[in-house]
């Protein structure tokens, strides 16, 4: 369970800090201390990348590693970039994710055990791009989910993947997202794929054009609830109005029956 954020992203300095790693979504994490190291440290990067500098000497005709007092200042410089990396991996991780990296020697060492806790190796890393491949299969758009939440839900499984090694062609995921779209986006789906962009489309220029289809779809719905909204209100104005007629005229007909056999009974009276 991770715990104890060592810093909080609202900070001012959030930008020279390491992206913080609590344990989840760890293939984000992974291209975002990537970055992060690259833009900070490159020769950090180069030392996660590749293996920390050892200071070595001749003796006897045999390669030997220095003790740390025989290095000299040029040794310390191409040393340092490793302790670099290992300072800014270590600010990036809770105590929880830190505990299994503490007696790591190397930042290289420190980098390839989170990758393989967190990825896996072998037959477990084959099982979770298994997994992961059965649910880009199986994607598909949710009963009135939007398009934001659908491309967080969709970016979500194949960034996974292409963090594993299994990178989807653009080509293929512009495609798969038309096909998993709900009925109402045939339409749309029709006038895309016979674009003349549709080949070279790319998978952030399409959700951005549904996102901005589902605005006008939004728009013409609202559109038509005020309409019909009016049309209710004017038709029950019209069945007030009907209602207080009628009973006016039921109220006059009482009236007129009244009066009718009131002249009625006066009548007889009269003629007896």
């Amino acid at each position: 369970m991770a715990s104890n954020n060592s810093f909080d992203s609202d900070d001012d300095d959030f930008g020279t800090r390491p992206p913080f790693f609590d344990g989840k979504k760890y293939y984000i994490w992974k291209h975002r201390m990537q970055i992060f190291v690259q833009g900070t440290d490159f020769d950090a990067w180069k030392a996660i990348e590749h293996g920390p500098f050892f200071p070595t000497h001749i003796v006897n005709g045999f390669t030997k590693p220095k003790s740390k007092t025989e290095w000299t200042d040029d040794d310390k410089k191409k040393v340092h970039p490793d302790s670099r990396a290992k300072h800014l991996i270590s600010c990036a991780l809770c105590n929880d994710e830190f505990s299994n990296v503490m007696y790591c020697e190397t930042a290289r060492e420190m980098w390839n055990t989170l990758q393989n806790i967190h990825e896996g190796t072998g037959e477990v890393k084959m099982a979770r791009i298994g997994y992961l491949t059965g649910e880009y299969e199986r994607f598909c758009m949710k009963p009135g989910e939007n398009i934001h939440d659908m491309q967080m839900r969709f970016y979500d499984v194949v960034n996974h993947l292409a963090s594993l090694g299994k990178k989807i062609p653009n080509e293929d995921l512009v495609s798969k997202v038309l096909r998993c779209l709900s009925k109402k986006w045939r339409h749309k789906v029709r006038a895309i794929t016979k674009s003349i962009d549709f080949p070279t489309m790319l998978l952030v220029s399409l959700f951005r054009e549904l996102e901005e289809h589902e605005t006008e779809l939004n728009r013409l719905d609202k559109n038509d609830e005020m309409y019909n909204s009016d049309d209710s209100e004017e038709v029950n104005l019209v069945l007030k109005d009907l209602s207080k007629l009628l009973k006016k005229n039921k109220k006059s007909f009482k009236q007129g029956e009244k009066e009718h056999r009131e002249k009625g009974s006066s009548s007889t009276r009269t003629m007896f």
